[in-house]
């Protein structure tokens, strides 16, 4: 098991601790060698586009990403995306994404998958971010019920379809949402 540094509160100080830490957030945080950095599982980002409406799929998260906070605000207007588990590959991630989150199934024939990119954010950071398009006609998926995680954020969280000429009036919540969003807009 690897040996991650965890900083803790401790009477109004911050320490770092080594400990053996298992993952179960987005974020892991490794000491090697005197230098910290993020390592955590590749993502999965899909850039859909139902083209029979002209209108592309976001979320509204309750939960902020890691990005500015602001206290007061609702909702984050955020990308569809899900972290890649096992030996998933980023197709198959997005397709159970895809379920979890908007409740659409791709059919089984389905390959319009367009890679558009695999991103590492920062220096140090030892994940990909894997950004695909997919272009959407209605026969291409059925609707089906968004399960999502089960968690209670989930369940407050939803969908939304989003009209393209909207576009350059969203404020997304977050610096890889923005990039998504400006490839869509490239893309038409």
């Amino acid at each position: 098991m690897d040996k991650f540094s965890k900083i803790i509160k401790d009477d109004n100080k911050l320490t770092n601790e080594i400990e053996d830490f298992v993952y179960d957030g987005y974020i892991k945080v490794k000491s090697k060698d005197g230098w910290e950095y993020v390592k955590e599982s590749d993502c999965a980002i899909a850039l859909v586009h139902l083209l029979d409406f002209n209108e592309i799929l976001l979320r509204k998260e309750i939960v902020p990403p890691f990005q500015e906070r602001h206290p007061n605000q609702e909702f984050f207007l955020t990308i569809i995306s899900g972290t890649i588990d096992g030996n998933e590959t980023p197709v198959q991630t997005i397709t159970r994404e895809l379920i979890e989150e908007a409740g659409v199934s791709l059919n089984t024939n389905y390959n319009g998958f367009e890679k558009m990119g695999e991103y590492f954010w920062c220096k140090g950071n030892t994940s990909k971010c894997h950004i695909f398009y997919i272009p959407l006609r209605t026969n291409d998926f059925q609707k089906v019920y968004a399960k999502g995680d089960g968690s209670e954020t989930e369940k407050l969280s939803k969908t939304v379809r989003v009209d393209l000429k909207y576009l350059d009036s969203l404020k997304p919540s977050d610096l890889v949402t923005s990039l998504c969003l400006q490839f869509i807009k490239n893309k038409i």
